[in-house]
C-alpha cells in the first residue's frame, strides 16, 4: 500500500553487508589500501600517521558520536513541514567564518568541454555506479579506475561538513600530464578543492588532492561531480565521475530514544511527502544482521526495542546542513516474519526531500 496509510504488517529484522572499509587489493593497486604514503600537489611523498584519519583528530566519523534523541527532538519543529529553502547559489565565496573548513577560495577550474577526446579509458574493476553504490554507504574506497589511472577516496563527516582524500594513483608506465580536476559549483553543496591538481603523475606514482565540503541544503535532485582531464603520451582523456555527496553523509546517529518522545514526534508527521513508504519483494529472505548493517552504514542509529513490534527495526539520525540543524529522521523498516522477501519501510521528517533520498537509498540497497 503506497497511499501513506499504515496497515500492520508482521515484520521481522535483517541486517545488510555493506562495502564499509574494504581494503584495495588487486595486483594493480597502486593505492595500497589507501593506506600508502600519497603524494601531495607538489610531488613530494607525504607520510601519513593514521592511516585512518588523514584530516586530523578534529573531523570524526559521523558513526561514532552517539546523539540522546531527547535532546535534539527539544530543538526540533517536526510539525513544520515545509522544507528549509535552498540558499541562492553566490557567484562569491562566502568570507570564512570561524569553524568554517574551507579558509580561503580557489578559483574554478573549468574543463573544455570542446575540445575532442582521443583517448577513450576503458573501466577496470567495476562501473561509476557500482563505485558510487558502495561509496554512498562508506568512506573508503575506489571512486574510479580505468586502465591508465585510479582514483581511491577516504572521506570523513562531522556535522554539515566534510572533507574527502583523493588518492590519484597512476597504473601507467609513462607520465599523466596536464592533470586537471574540476567540480562544477552545485546549489545544495559548497565544495573547494584544497589546491591545484598536480600537473604530472609520474609513473608508478600517487599525488593527493583534499576536497573540502559543505551541505547547504537537502534538495539536491543529482549527488556533484567531479571533472577529471589527463593525458597519456599527448592523447586527452576526460571522464566525469559522480561524487558520493549525498544527504545521508551529513547524519549523526541518534540512540538512546525514549518511545513516548519518538512516537509523539513520528505521528506528528501526518503522511506525504514528509512522510513516505514503500513495500518492495526480495528474491531472497533478508537477514536481520544486514538490516541493522545498512542503517549504521547509511548513519542511522539503530534503536532496539523501540516499536512494540518486534519485527520492526527503527533508526533515527540528525541531519544537519548550513540552512537547518538538527533536523530528525526517522526510519522504521518491517520484515514480513514469514519469509523475510517482502519488507515495507517508512521514512519522517520535516523535509520531504530528505524523506524521500533516505528512502530511495535505503531501498537501492536492500533490493541490491
Amino acid at each position: 500500500n503506497n497511499d501513506g496509510t499504515e496497515s500492520p504488517l508482521p515484520l521481522q529484522r535483517e541486517r545488510r553487508a555493506t562495502s564499509d572499509a574494504q581494503p584495495i587489493s588487486t595486483v594493480e593497486d597502486l593505492l595500497g589500501g589507501l593506506d600508502e604514503p600519497a603524494q601531495t600537489a607538489n610531488g613530494s611523498a607525504q607520510a601519513v600517521s593514521d592511516p585512518l584519519d588523514l584530516l586530523g583528530s578534529a573531523v570524526q566519523a559521523p558513526t561514532s558520536t552517539a546523539v540522546n534523541v531527547n535532546d535534539m527532538l527539544a530543538d526540533l519543529s517536526v510539525t513544520n513541514n515545509q522544507p528549509q529553502a535552498p540558499v541562492p547559489q553566490q557567484q562569491q565565496q562566502p568570507a570564512a567564518v570561524q569553524g568554517d573548513i574551507f579558509g580561503g577560495a580557489l578559483p574554478d577550474i573549468a574543463l573544455d568541454s570542446t575540445a575532442s577526446t582521443s583517448l577513450s579509458p576503458q573501466l577496470v574493476g567495476g562501473t561509476l555506479e557500482q563505485w558510487f553504490s558502495k561509496l554512498s554507504v562508506s568512506n573508503r574506497g575506489v571512486l574510479y579506475q580505468d586502465q591508465y589511472l585510479q582514483i581511491g577516496l577516504k572521506a570523513e563527516f562531522r556535522g554539515h561538513q566534510g572533507q574527502m582524500t583523493l588518492f590519484l594513483g597512476n597504473k601507467h608506465m609513462g607520465d599523466l600530464t596536464d592533470c586537471i580536476i574540476s567540480i562544477p559549483p552545485t546549489s545544495s553543496y559548497r565544495i573547494q578543492v584544497g589546491g591545484p591538481t598536480p600537473k604530472v603523475i609520474a609513473a608508478q606514482t600517487q599525488a593527493q588532492v583534499l576536497v573540502s565540503v559543505s551541505c547547504v541544503d537537502a534538495s539536491a535532485a543529482s549527488p556533484p561531480v567531479l571533472q577529471l582531464v589527463y593525458h597519456v603520451n599527448g592523447q586527452r582523456a576526460q571522464a566525469t565521475i559522480p561524487l558520493p555527496i549525498i544527504p545521508s553523509k551529513f547524519f549523526t546517529p541518534v540512540t538512546n530514544v525514549d518511545a513516548n518522545t519518538f512516537f509523539s514526534q513520528w505521528k506528528s508527521i501526518p503522511g506525504p511527502p514528509t512522510k513516505v513508504q514503500e513495500i518492495r519483494q526480495c528474491a531472497v529472505s533478508i537477514p536481520v544482521e544486514r538490516v541493522h548493517t545498512l542503517f549504521q552504514s547509511v548513519g542511522l542509529g539503530v534503536a532496539q526495542g523501540l516499536d512494540p513490534n518486534l519485527h520492526n527495526i527503527v533508526g533515527v539520525a540528525g541531519f544537519t546542513c548550513e540552512t537547518s540543524s538538527n533536523t530528525i529522521v526517522m526510519v522504521r523498516l518491517e520484515l514480513d516474519p514469514k519469509e523475510g522477501k517482502q519488507f515495507r519501510v517508512t521514512v519522517a521528517s520535516n523535509n520531504p526531500a530528505l524523506s524521500a533520498s533516505t528512502k530511495e537509498l535505503l531501498l537501492r540497497h536492500l533490493t541490491a
